[in-house]
């Protein structure tokens, strides 16, 4: 569908309730159950003023994100959490890494009580802050770590963990100190950083090109979106593809779109867009807007906001492109840049952000659509594009734990020669090494330059997806643990690459991150 904003079945998902609290939530699943269906355990977020009173929502009222990875318990990237004092629930619950992105102003720390611990945390202000917390899971009078670390971003406030209303964690959101005896010093106020070329010497032999490391970043997710298109559009744009940078799915397919577009990728909040937004609008002086998403992704008032950054200003300067679910959006944004009987086709999961990003870059380096899928079934707007675009053949991202089998053949059917030989599957066994293989299939001799942005979060591979399909460039993703993966290392140095860029700050890549990638580029 294209620019008829309205509600739909994935929309009303992320409606907000009808109450002055906003409330957040993740798909939890009781122990023993695949990341499908089950029981939630909610996140509600309870704004402070002055003297106001603390509410707590109930779980009836909260809505749900789909799980970014379809985790099993067992898996690597699992958090279960004990509820010891709720004896008629099932005692453990499991739920996705993945939380709602959240930005918020001032210095902040975090305290939270979780099974009997305490953790705590200062937060530097005015950044998005990745905060990992280990859940402790209790057996017995013995304590041992979760399988894996829990990200979220804070906002200040209170927050509430429940299971059908009943307070399970609890999170404070409190004043930092940043004073000089001890306290947290915010980061300089640094975008970019670049590794120099050392002064060739005065030699009879040419000296080796040393590759360069360099950092596109901003305080926030939205000012990384634009330090990336100043760095990759410094003349200005003729279009702009906007997208909310609160949630995924709306976006996943746009690369390739934006490439054919020569378009950078900015973000917006539902209701307003950032003021580093509006001066990136301002210096590329679009004509036309494409933004992806409907109303409850990106407001009709941000709509219409958007028009006054256009050149015309006019009813068809926003072009709103939006579908009833990400499915849909995605074959929307397909069916508005490509034509039918493509040579290929690549298709990803829509159930998380890692796969379908960096395989979008390698699309929109093709010239190719990405088309979304279940993790057991091709949804009705997938099928019909799908019978639209006629490939030759599709690469499908990600292992069968993303996109069941079953899938992968009923894919053949689509493509004009109708077999399993026409259905290449791109994947690793995980979404760290699936990038990996996507760039080892996209870029079999080496590539020239290399993106390397976090796998914890999806704006900053979002925004540069298209720049890295147009430069022929792959994106390789790291944890947000702080290491450089042995798959990802390898894959740098067999890229040997003249050019390394890391997207986003020191929350999102780490400096001994950025310090080993160098490292493996040092002549």
């Amino acid at each position: 569908m294209v620019r008829t904003p309205g509600h739909s079945g994935e929309d009303r998902r992320r409606d907000r309730p009808p109450i002055p609290v906003a409330v957040f939530g993740c798909l939890s699943r009781q122990s023993g159950q695949e990341f499908g269906m089950g029981s939630f355990v909610t996140r509600s977020l309870v704004a402070l003023g002055a003297g106001a009173a603390l509410v707590l929502v109930p779980a009836s009222t909260a809505y749900a994100e789909p799980a970014p990875n379809p985790l099993v318990p067992g898996d690597d990237e699992q958090a279960i959490l004990t509820l010891p004092d709720l004896p008629e629930y099932d005692s453990q619950f499991n739920w996705s890494r993945w939380v709602e992105e959240i930005d918020y102003d001032g210095g902040e720390c975090l305290k939270t009580t979780v099974g009997g611990q305490t953790f705590t945390m200062p937060a530097f202000p005015g950044q998005f802050e990745d905060w990992l917390v280990t859940i402790v899971k209790s057996v017995g009078d013995e304590s041992t770590p979760a399988t894996n670390d829990l990200t979220w971003w804070p906002i200040p406030g209170e927050v509430f963990w429940h299971s059908s209303g009943q307070d399970i964690a609890h999170v404070i959101y409190c004043s930092a100190d940043f004073s000089d005896d001890g306290g947290v010093v915010p980061p300089p106020p640094v975008t970019t950083t670049t590794t120099p070329t050392p002064t060739p010497t005065n030699t009879t032999t040419t000296p080796p090109v040393t590759a360069t490391v360099e950092r596109l970043w901003g305080q926030t997710a939205y000012e990384t979106a634009v330090a990336i298109s100043e760095n990759a559009f410094p003349s200005g744009a003729d279009t702009v593809f906007v997208a909310t940078g609160e949630t995924f799915p709306d976006a996943l397919a746009a690369a390739p779109a934006a490439t054919l577009s020569n378009a950078p990728v900015l973000l917006v909040r539902r209701d307003s867009v950032p003021a580093a937004t509006q001066q990136e609008l301002l210096r590329l002086a679009p004509q036309n807007i494409v933004l992806l998403g409907g109303t409850l992704a990106v407001s009709e008032a941000v709509e219409e906001s958007l028009r006054g950054f256009t050149t015309q200003q006019t009813p068809e300067s926003v072009t709103r492109i939006w579908g009833a679910t990400r499915y849909d959006t995605a074959a929307a944004i397909s069916g508005g840049a490509f034509q039918t009987d493509v040579p290929v086709v690549y298709v990803a999961t829509g159930q998380n952000f890692a796969d379908a990003l960096a395989g979008g870059a390698v699309a929109a380096r093709d010239g190719a659509p990405v088309i979304l899928v279940g993790p057991t079934g091709i949804p009705p707007g997938s099928h019909d594009e799908l019978t639209r675009l006629s490939p030759t053949r599709i690469v499908l991202l990600g292992g069968p734990l993303a996109v069941d089998e079953s899938v992968a053949t009923l894919l053949a059917g689509y493509t004009d020669g109708g077999t399993g030989s026409s259905v290449q599957r791109v994947w690793g066994q995980n979404a760290y090494e699936t990038a990996v293989e996507v760039s080892t299939y996209a870029y079999p001799t080496g590539a020239a330059t290399v993106y390397l942005a976090t796998g914890g979060k999806f704006p900053d591979a979002l925004a540069v997806a298209p720049v890295a399909g147009q430069n022929g460039a792959p994106v390789l993703l790291l944890p947000p643990d702080g290491t450089v993966p042995a798959s990802v290392a390898a894959e740098i140095t067999r890229l040997n690459p003249q050019r390394v860029v890391v997207l986003g700050g020191e929350l999102a890549i780490t400096a001994g991150q950025y310090d080993a990638v160098a490292a493996l580029l040092a002549p």
